[in-house]
């Protein structure tokens, strides 16, 4: 082989891998700790050591944290092992992009708010943001809303009815997905539904046709809902300890995946292609120690 045959061929293999790396994105929810009192509930050290080197072997563009990274938000320890725990994520130069949880405010609103900043930058004016990855534009909000003054959740409402306004318009903008951390639809045992929430954010969000999806964390399951035309991820499958949900006749909402009241630690797998959206759920079977696909949608 000459060497200007190697050379295209090396391009050739340095784009589809780029190409490959960068149509992924990768979602997850509530990394945190058990708490020390919480003496009946699960303790998954063992997946957190687990699930952050998984995701840094998809090589995706971004990592997307749907709230309580930490269980104990003003504590500098905890803020340690969550910097511990995603060292393979930093090493990788993968850029995270969290929101805030309930746990992100234990136990000091103050000191809790400069763990984040001093970690993240998005956070310096405001506890919301967005994010445009490839064709997809990402809003990013704050659904603690009593822990936002009046003010606050003004702003946060006017922030997203200005960037869905404008990613509508934007002809590079193909998809939008919103991410907040409280579920307005769930079947958890142990959450509710966020009607607050929903009263808050879904009047403004139904005005636009391009948001397709909603990812909420706090729900530590995996649930998948279409209602009035938008998909509704609920994954919170990362390490907290995992919440049995309502199923069969018992289940509030349709939920579309068809699993057991108590599923498996996973992460979520968004890939672009042609400007199309898919999830894949790739989770951890503890008996066989293996990760693999237990569901597959298009976002349509």
């Amino acid at each position: 082989m000459n060497k200007t045959k190697f050379v295209l061929l090396f391009c050739v293999f340095l784009f589809v891998d780029l190409q490959s790396q960068n149509s992924k994105i990768v979602l997850i929810g509530d990394t945190q700790r058990t708490l020390w009192f919480e003496l009946f509930r699960e303790d998954n050290e063992y997946i957190r050591q687990l699930i952050f080197p998984k995701i840094s072997s998809e090589k995706p563009s971004s990592l997307i944290i749907l709230g309580d990274l930490t269980n104990w938000g003003a504590s500098e320890s905890e803020w340690k092992y969550f910097d511990t725990i995603t060292k393979s994520i930093k090493n990788s130069k993968i850029p995270i992009f969290p929101l805030f949880g309930n746990h992100d405010y234990f136990v000091n609103n103050k000191i809790a708010l400069n763990n984040m900043r001093k970690r993240f930058e998005f956070f310096e004016k405001n506890t919301w943001y967005s994010k445009e990855i490839n064709s997809i534009g990402f809003v990013f909000l704050n659904s603690n809303l009593q822990e936002l003054t009046n003010d606050e959740r003004i702003s946060q409402k006017y922030f997203l009815d200005s960037l869905l306004k404008s990613f509508e318009s934007n002809l590079n903008i193909h998809n939008v997905i919103c991410c907040w951390h409280h579920p307005i639809y769930t079947n958890s045992k142990v959450v509710d539904d966020e009607q607050d929430t929903k009263e808050e954010f879904l009047p403004i969000i139904s005005q636009y046709l391009k948001v397709k999806m909603i990812a909420s964390g706090h729900c530590h399951s995996y649930e998948h809902f279409k209602i009035d035309g938008i998909h509704f991820l609920v994954s919170g499958g990362a390490g907290g300890p995992r919440q049995k949900v309502w199923i069969g006749n018992n289940a509030r909402h349709k939920d579309l995946f068809d699993g057991n009241e108590l599923r498996n630690f996973h992460y979520c797998l968004l890939e672009e292609v042609n400007f199309k959206l898919k999830v894949s759920i790739i989770a951890y079977n503890n008996e066989t120690k293996t990760w693999s696909k237990i569901d597959s949608w298009d976002v349509d």
